[in-house]
């Protein structure tokens, strides 16, 4: 016989969030019933709880499980968001995503997604040249950005993303200027110290605001 098709149902994801709740819940009133048992050593009682406790790890893993979706889901976006970003600035560059296929914590991809469009941004603003500046420094006209999702951990607790881009890279002098500038320069600063300022709040080095 022909095998059923898989069938699939939409849930609002608060109603996930609601039953992650509960099994907090549930988790906190066994810990109080195991607690119990040991304290009246009732082999019996202990078997019910250590029975329940099986079950209930199955029950958390299963809605674990509902929540997670394939990093491409929220990310499908990317590509269009960098192909106009480019075109506007009037520059060419080939997009590639490595990991589309990871499967992550929904509410976790959804915290993740303005940082890493913010990062691609920045990469194709700040990093990729123009095709022009690209042909005189002897590089491809058209520039490279990747973005690659690596779970590091068996239980998917640590997520690395990595956004790289062949552009010009960050200017120390570029820095140094802006700096001079606002009046905050320390001449004693080093190359790799004054690269840090790109993470100082409403530093930019950009002398026109894009989008």
């Amino acid at each position: 016989p022909a095998p059923k098709a898989t069938r699939q149902i939409r849930i609002d994801s608060k109603r996930l969030d609601t039953l992650m709740n509960v099994l907090g819940e549930l988790v906190i009133a066994r810990d109080r019933i195991q607690k119990a048992a040991e304290r009246l050593a009732d082999p019996e009682m202990l078997d019910a709880v250590r029975h329940a406790s099986q079950i209930l790890g199955n029950l958390q893993n299963e809605v674990m499980t509902s929540r997670m979706v394939p990093v491409w889901q929220v990310f499908e976006r990317f590509p269009r968001v960098v192909r106009d970003t480019a075109r506007t600035l009037g520059k060419e560059v080939d997009f590639k995503i490595e990991g589309r296929d990871i499967e992550l914590d929904r509410s976790m991809l959804d915290e993740m997604g303005e940082p890493v469009l913010h990062l691609l941004r920045n990469a194709l603003d700040h990093g990729i040249e123009t095709p022009d500046k690209r042909r005189r420094a002897g590089k491809a006209e058209v520039g490279k950005i990747e973005v690659y999702f690596r779970v590091l951990t068996k239980d998917r607790e640590i997520l690395q993303i990595r956004i790289a881009d062949d552009g010009a890279g960050i200017d120390p002098e570029k820095i140094r200027a802006r700096l001079k500038i606002n009046r905050t320069y320390n001449p004693s600063e080093s190359p790799d110290q004054l690269i840090q300022h790109v993470f100082d709040s409403e530093f930019s080095t950009k002398e026109v605001v894009t989008e």
